[in-house]
């Protein structure tokens, strides 16, 4: 640029030194012009809305606060279905004693039981034959007093006073037990071989092979 000015013109020392500033001059001007429009547009830039970046992760949970004042007491709910306690019951009476007539018991002191009792045997002659007789309820002390008492005894009222009943109706004074005779065959003689609180042995004497016998008896407790 330098030299086509110089051929058009001819300075002097002090125009080329004015040429020389007069250009500075132009380009510190025209350098300023462009900075002067950079910081327009940064400014610009700076003033337009961007996007938001992402989320920060969250921060640690504060403390926890003071406890709060205690509330009002609240008011006593309903009664269930239960209701309160009943009052205990007055106490019985004791009941009447028990019957002594069952298992396990003994016969009263006065009181009476009957019962049957048959033998039918085939003998072997000459030979006696022993007949169990069993007391439903046991006497308590001891064994009573035997006696047989025939159907002609009671009929001539002959049997003993311990005995006074029947084979019908058998009865025994306390302490005795009366085997009464409904029907004998071919038997000689029927005794009271021995008793017990439980029961007798009864035995017969045979006057054939075959012999039968039945009736009653009567025990009371002594």
């Amino acid at each position: 640029m330098f030299s086509t000015i110089r051929r058009h013109l001819r300075f002097s020392p002090a125009g080329v030194i004015a040429v020389i500033a007069l250009v500075f001059a132009m380009v510190g001007g025209a350098f300023a012009a462009n900075h002067s429009g950079g910081g327009k547009a940064t400014a610009s830039k700076s003033k337009s809305k961007g996007k938001p970046g992402p989320r920060g992760p969250a921060g640690p949970a504060g403390p926890a606060g003071p406890a709060g004042p205690q509330g009002p007491k609240g008011d006593t709910g309903a009664t269930g279905s239960q209701g309160p306690a009943g009052t205990n019951g007055t106490n019985g009476k004791d009941g009447k004693e028990g019957s002594p007539w069952t298992a396990g018991g003994t016969l009263p002191s006065g009181a009476t039981e009957t019962g049957t009792w048959a033998l039918g045997v085939t003998y072997s002659l000459p030979d006696i034959e022993l007949v169990s007789l069993s007391f439903p309820i046991p006497l308590l002390a001891e064994g009573p007093e035997g006696h047989i008492v025939t159907p002609k005894e009671v009929e001539e009222k002959t049997a003993p006073a311990e005995c006074p009943g029947s084979v019908e109706a058998p009865e025994a004074e306390p302490g005795n037990l009366c085997v009464y005779e409904q029907e004998v065959i071919n038997v000689k003689g029927l005794f009271v071989f021995k008793t017990y609180t439980t029961g007798a042995v009864l035995g017969a004497f045979a006057e054939a092979k075959e012999a039968y016998g039945d009736g009653t008896f009567a025990v009371t407790a002594p």
